[in-house]
């Protein structure tokens, strides 16, 4: 595949100006080296380690997921696909960091992953010492603590740069246009909550999903090592292999202005339940009024009304907020 582009010296400036309204992935050589996670890391794991245990809240303890060593790091689901391959418990934070260093160089064994850890909750203070100039501080980081993790294809509704502390990760990454050509899985029972491809990359099926193919053609893959970080643009498909026994990872996702109650998944859901199911020829009028009041040029579709005329279609302030809220729980009986 094509290698994501590599840009060297990225400030706030240059991220606002340049990268975020392109669009497209980038990877930013050395973007958090100034983190004191990271010159730990570069000394070596133990000293990492210890540095993280320092802001570990005492006996707290974090969701981990479980893999046995025959899926290899592939979390995924089971062959029905109607549960998972991975079990999940409960440690605690401080004892997962010694645990994955002391097994670190053990490659056949257990797969651990510790997801979207929320520093501000579980390591308060690492934020401070450790923070992301390209951000808004609103935004707050989460951590992935792992060993040899293989993370399937899926994508988020969301921006995201994602900073690496410590080991290595390769990420393969797809644009949301090729959503076909990756074969997602169900969309409301999933790992992790979000869609994934049920095609795998390292041991691919041409025969099962022939347009896995076309997806790869348009793929981009890079590596990123202590101190890198890459820009996975909203809704980009992304693939993750972590490719040492310890890994650290920091991420910040973030969305532009949208709802804060519903998400647009809510908005599938509805839309499978009330439109998939319609005639052919009323769900053409529905696609018209769709591609109207939403997708083409809403703002064109209600120029011929005055703006005290325009209601619930106009710019979405609080107010049009409030009235769209009511209208929905009210069609709900919420």
């Amino acid at each position: 595949m094509r290698p994501i582009p590599v840009v060297t010296g990225i400030d706030r400036a240059r991220f606002d100006a340049d990268i975020l309204p392109a669009g497209q992935p980038v990877i930013m050589k050395g973007l958090v080296n100034d983190w004191p996670a990271v010159a730990r890391a570069r000394q070596s794991d133990a000293a990492v380690r210890d540095y993280l245990k320092a802001f570990a809240t005492p006996g707290k303890a974090v969701p981990v997921s479980v893999l046995p060593p025959l899926f290899k790091g592939r979390f995924f689901y089971n062959d029905e696909v109607n549960g998972y391959n991975f079990t999940t418990d409960t440690r605690p934070l401080a004892a997962l960091f010694d645990w994955l260093v002391e097994n670190r160089e053990r490659e056949d064994f257990v797969t651990i992953y510790a997801q979207s850890v929320i520093l501000s909750e579980y390591m308060p203070g690492f934020e401070d010492e450790n923070r992301l100039s390209l951000l808004d501080t609103s935004f707050g980081p989460r951590m992935w603590i792992g060993n040899r993790v293989r993370t399937q294809t899926h994508f988020d509704p969301s921006h995201n740069i994602a900073c690496l502390v410590a080991g290595r990760r390769r990420f393969t990454l797809f644009p949301p246009d090729q959503i076909d050509n990756l074969y997602p899985g169900p969309f409301d029972f999933a790992p992790g909550g979000v869609p994934v491809s049920m095609a795998s990359l390292e041991d691919p099926d041409f025969e099962r999903f022939p347009r896995l193919k076309d997806a790869l053609e348009a793929g981009l893959q890079g590596d990123l090592e202590p101190g890198d970080a890459v820009f996975v643009p909203y809704a980009w498909w992304h693939h993750v292999q972590s490719r040492e026994g310890f890994n650290i990872l920091v991420n910040y996702w973030w969305n532009d202005a949208g709802s804060d109650w519903l998400s647009p998944n809510t908005a599938l859901y509805a839309a499978i339940l009330t439109l998939r199911d319609l005639p052919p020829a009323q769900k053409q009028v529905w696609r018209h009024i769709l591609d109207r009041y939403v997708f083409d040029a809403p703002d064109e579709a209600v120029a011929h009304l005055p703006d005290s005329g325009k209601h619930g279609f106009g710019r979405m302030t609080q107010a049009v907020r409030d009235k769209l809220r009511a209208l929905i729980k009210g069609s709900l009986r919420l």
